[in-house]
């Protein structure tokens, strides 16, 4: 229902942010937001109900639309900016894309962070992959509770996520992936 700002006084950049936020939380879910990404209306609502309603389900997200740096939606994803990513959830099909299952604005239990340990710093941009990947790991169960667009991610040039997988391939992490 409220907002709190927490204002770090030097750059401790996406993870450990996100980590802070958490441990400063007092709500029993959780959903994170890049800067640069919108959450379209009514998605919250749309997130939280399905976490409260179905106490087996950690992790909710919905449709996504792309946009480019000028805030056009980007028509070769698909009609509109909107992705067929991501689907709805399948341990089988867990580690057909080298991604997350999971879009970075994912709603999850306060709960969960505690299991997994939070988001790990040394994965600068990529974060969110790794955080929803061990999640899964160890048996939180995501759930695409609406195919109403829930996350509206910029894509850009300059974003942490391509510099970070620039750098290395993250999934080598995980053998599963058979990078």
């Amino acid at each position: 229902d409220k907002v709190k700002v927490i204002a770090n006084e030097t750059n401790q950049h996406v993870a450990a942010s996100r980590n802070i936020g958490i441990e400063n939380s007092t709500h029993g879910l959780i959903l994170t937001l890049d800067a640069d990404d919108q959450m379209a209306p009514g998605s919250i609502k749309l997130l939280s109900d399905a976490l409260v309603k179905d106490r087996t389900i950690d992790i909710t997200y919905g449709a996504c639309q792309f946009f480019d740096k000028l805030d056009r939606p980007v028509e070769k994803i698909g009609p509109n900016g909107v992705s067929k990513w991501p689907p709805q959830f399948k341990y089988e099909g867990l580690y057909k894309y080298p991604f997350s299952y999971c879009p970075n604005t994912s709603m999850f239990r306060n709960s969960m962070c505690e299991r997994v340990g939070g988001f790990r710093r040394r994965f600068k941009g990529v974060e969110d992959a790794d955080f929803y990947t061990r999640a899964i790991s160890i048996g939180m169960r995501p759930y695409k509770a609406t195919e109403a667009i829930t996350l509206m991610y910029t894509i850009r040039d300059d974003s942490l996520s391509r510099e970070d997988t620039a750098k290395y391939d993250w999934t080598k992490r995980y053998p599963e992936f058979g990078s």
